[in-house]
């Protein structure tokens, strides 16, 4: 049985003290206080004091022994342009809450909480999760590039949300599409794709409470005429149209009034419900109108004509759910409870100078480590990045003249096949951040790059539709035998369609069996059941109702060996599966099926895969990675070749002039974002550094 840990949530609003207590993911105790206006007033020491007899308070009626707890984590205090993730309440972040510029009643949350920390020894966290760039290419282009835009959305309720709903619905978060809305005195709506943030809208001018305009767009007033803007503009975010018009802020007032018929409330909900609707049709663009929730979220969510009114609206989209009020507390709660299970570490915060801060390119070199043949790309690289002095260098496989050429370097775009070793990297004194050009990494190599200080990120996402359709086209071409077809036709000379009878069955009569069905596994499962198959899999991380939501079986490895007629492998090496297909493992495949593997060489132990081929123990094979890449096909890969039951391809399975496209442009940013500390925009840091080294 999992440690049971419990862990108190203290959120400091503007008017409000929020605490939250759970037992892991379980919420247990919640309360709320609201100040008086008076009370809400006071600043700095006095409104500390304000706050620590209301936490006293709390903690009594909540009967909260704060002795017992196993930490405390606390909302964001304004503490610059810091990544997602946990950082450890410490003197240089009550440095930067206590700045006068950082009034806002959230930075309280921080000393709240090392007040606790201090009477009790209790670890303390902040966990971050407010301020996101967008991941989507797109997104980049909606304004000039001199501005760079960040989002703020409230990431943390709405990856709680994510899965939430994902989980319902029965699928993994990585598989769905939704929409969500915070309706709140921010509003925001973000799209998620596949289970990651693609675009979001945010309306950062507050017009009341519970109603905002867009940022880019001026209000329109008819009169007075002789304000300015910024005036203007005060307006809204003091009164707005709710305060405006009813003279309330008070959501349980707007309910009465609106029950009692009260048609000026009427009219107020159904233009906030029209106006959020609409940010839901913008989001649901970005999602090619491929919706499976919208799902809103906030303080108004809990007025239930509002809701209904934006379901009316949305319809046509997704069915939608609703989430009353706040769900940060269980994002806060679940980041602390990650770091205490060891699942995450806890970052040192260093001070709201180095985060605001960014490395000047000129003092840096960049350089491009990838094969001989590859010097186009490299032109690109150089093109994009010529503000850092970049080189190009030929990796041969002389390691000591890799780290030599490396020695006054400062970043890496490195060929993601290159074989770059733990105990090279450990040579690399100057190198602050490796951008490889593929989806993950070498997990030696991360490991020992992360001892070193050197982040190492990745493009993660950009190839799936390109390897899923590349491994279908293999199982296509070895089920109807197309190689040797060609061959009797071409070579032969030779017209006989049933040449091959007794080997060849229809596919709607096979199972096909995954193993790691991750985005790849899932691209594939989907273009295979619409030729018929029959899909199972097997992914420790996946459950049996997600998969059984995609129409697949989950089973354990063996009986998928035993059962099915194609094998396809989509897992990542990893330090507990190399050369996990071995002679034990082909031995197991009862049914003699074609082996197909698009994912690392490093799975296979390729000895036994040439004796499963020998002797039949499978059909045949597709292989698009070797263990030792590029592979000496006069030499050791010789025996692979002129087999009519064997494809072999360059590694090519990522390839389309698209995904190339989409991978350089990802590689070079992320290797700028992590040169200049700003590891929140990067797309993947594989390793959790996100402190350059010195």
């Amino acid at each position: 049985m999992d440690a049971a840990f419990e862990i108190l949530v203290i959120d400091s609003g503007a008017r409000s003290l929020r605490l939250a207590c759970f037992e892991n993911e379980t919420l247990k105790k919640y309360d709320c206080i609201h100040f008086t206006k008076d009370e809400a007033a006071e600043t700095g020491e006095q409104q500390f004091q304000v706050r620590m007899r209301a936490l006293a308070k709390m903690l009594g009626d909540m009967e909260i022994d704060i002795s017992d707890l196993s930490a405390v984590v606390a909302r964001d205090g304004f503490l610059g342009r810091i990544q997602q993730g946990a950082y450890r309440i410490d003197e240089a972040m009550l440095d930067t809450v206590t700045l006068p510029e950082n009034s806002h009643a959230a930075a309280m949350s921080v000393l709240l909480a090392h007040a606790i920390m201090q009477e009790t020894g209790l670890p303390g966290y902040v966990y971050n999760g407010m301020n996101l760039s967008p991941k989507d290419e797109e997104q980049f282009y909606a304004e000039p590039p001199e501005i760079q835009v960040r989002a703020k959305m409230h990431i943390l309720s709405s990856n709680v949300l994510l899965k939430r709903e994902a989980k319902a619905i029965g699928k993994p978060p990585e598989a769905c599409n939704f929409v969500i809305v915070h309706a709140g005195s921010v509003p925001t709506t973000t799209a998620y794709a596949n289970g990651r943030i693609v675009c979001f809208h945010c309306n950062m001018i507050q017009a009341g409470t519970f109603f905002s305009l867009p940022i880019h767009r001026e209000p329109l007033f008819e009169q007075p005429r002789d304000l300015s803007f910024s005036e203007k503009l005060k307006i809204i975010q003091q009164t707005g149209f709710v305060q405006a018009y009813l003279g309330t802020k008070d959501l349980n007032e707007l309910d009465r009034r609106l029950a009692a018929g009260d048609p000026t409330a009427r009219r107020c909900v159904e233009a906030m419900a029209a106006h959020l609707a609409g940010e839901a049709e913008c989001a649901a663009a970005g999602l090619n109108g491929r919706v499976d929730r919208v799902i809103i979220f906030g303080e108004l969510a809990q007025v239930g004509r509002f809701t209904q009114a934006i379901g009316r609206r949305t319809a046509h989209l997704a069915p939608l759910d609703v989430f009353p009020g706040t769900w940060e507390f269980y994002g806060l709660a679940e980041g602390a409870l990650r770091v205490l299970r060891g699942e995450e570490y806890a970052r040192e915060y260093k001070g709201i100078a180095f985060y605001q801060k960014k490395q000047r390119p000129n003092d840096m070199k960049v350089a491009f480590v990838s094969y001989a043949e590859y010097t186009g790309y490299f032109s690109y690289c150089a093109e994009q990045l010529a503000d850092y002095d970049p080189v190009h260098i030929i990796y041969t496989g002389d390691d000591d003249a890799l780290v030599d050429a490396l020695n006054d370097v400062d970043g890496i775009i490195m060929w993601a096949s290159i074989p770059l070793k733990p105990e090279v990297v450990r040579r690399l004194k100057t190198v602050k951040a490796i951008s490889l050009t593929g989806t993950g990494a070498n997990f030696d190599m991360a490991k020992a790059a992360a001892e070193e200080g050197i982040a190492v990120c990745a493009v993660q996402e950009y190839c799936t539709e390109e390897s899923a359709d590349h491994c279908c086209a293999m199982i296509l071409a070895l089920n109807r035998w197309l190689l040797r077809y060609s061959s009797q036709v071409q070579r032969e000379h030779r017209w006989d369609p049933t040449a091959y009878a007794g080997s060849m069955e229809r596919l709607a009569v096979q199972q096909l069996g995954i193993l790691g069905l991750g985005r790849i596994g899932r691209a594939v499962a989907r273009r295979m059941q619409a030729f018929g198959m029959r899909v199972a899999a097997y992914d420790p991380k996946v459950s049996r109702k997600a998969a059984e939501g995609l129409g697949i079986q989950m089973m354990s490895m063996e009986e998928l060996l035993r059962t099915s007629d194609v094998i396809t492998s989509h897992m990542p090496l990893g330090a507990g599966n190399q050369q996990l297909f071995d002679r034990a493992t082909f031995a197991k495949m009862d049914r003699k099926p074609f082996f197909i593997n698009c994912a690392d060489g490093g799975l296979v132990d390729e000895a036994a895969l040439l004796e499963a081929l020998d002797s039949g123990q499978i059909k045949g094979a597709g292989l698009d990675v070797l263990a030792h890449e590029p592979p000496d096909l006069t030499g050791a890969y010789a025996d692979f070749l002129g087999r009519d039951n064997v494809i072999l391809t360059p590694h090519a399975s990522f390839f389309s002039d698209t995904s190339s496209e989409m991978a350089k442009r990802i590689a070079i940013n992320n290797l700028r974002y992590a040169l200049n500390n700003e590891f929140d925009k990067t797309y993947c840091t594989v390793n959790g550094v996100t402190i350059l080294r010195k």
